[in-house]
């Protein structure tokens, strides 16, 4: 996991030093550089992604580990509804933190709830839970749907309503 993004900024940050005129936006910034290497959102919208844009979905997966890792120290075997309900709650707080600290604007992201929505469905699978084959075909076909009418409402890019509908259609 971290050699790729390693090797995928040490090559951006190259190339932003040879390179500048490449970039149409990007500029070299040594703090965005070492938040890369963290996996941790900046605290403005202008130096909040990674360097290497790639790196965005890592910022939201080790925020998850981190959670996870905290909610098994503190839960134990509760740790998987503590940590739903936290995701839950960290979302519902989004609207008063957008205008804030871009770090808790990002992580308050309702793409948050994949995790939550990833780890109920492994807890359902694990207690033995199965569907017919028809009904997740069934599903399948819905999802796509949802999946189909969301991009023809051309939703603005991360907001909520976008990030709610595709995960929705994802775990679905």
């Amino acid at each position: 996991l971290f050699w790729p993004l390693a090797t995928g900024v040490a090559s951006m940050v190259a190339m932003l030093l040879l390179l500048p005129s490449a970039f149409d936006t990007a500029s070299f910034d040594i703090w965005q550089v070492i938040r890369s290497y963290l996996f941790l959102p900046g605290l403005t919208a202008e130096r909040g992604n990674p360097i290497l844009q790639l790196g965005w979905t890592l910022n939201y997966e080790m925020f998850f580990y981190a959670l996870f890792a905290l909610a098994i120290a503190l839960f134990g075997r509760r740790a998987v509804p503590a940590l739903v309900a936290t995701l839950v709650g960290i979302v519902a707080l989004n609207p008063w933190l957008v205008d804030g600290i871009y770090a808790l604007a990002y992580w308050s992201r309702p793409i948050v709830l994949n995790f939550a929505a990833g780890m109920l469905l492994a807890a359902v699978f694990v207690r033995g839970v199965r569907i017919p084959r028809a009904a997740g075909v069934g599903l399948m076909l819905l999802g796509v749907a949802l999946l189909y009418v969301t991009i023809q409402m051309h939703l603005p890019s991360k907001s909520f309503a976008e990030d709610f509908s595709y995960g929705l259609a994802a775990t679905i």
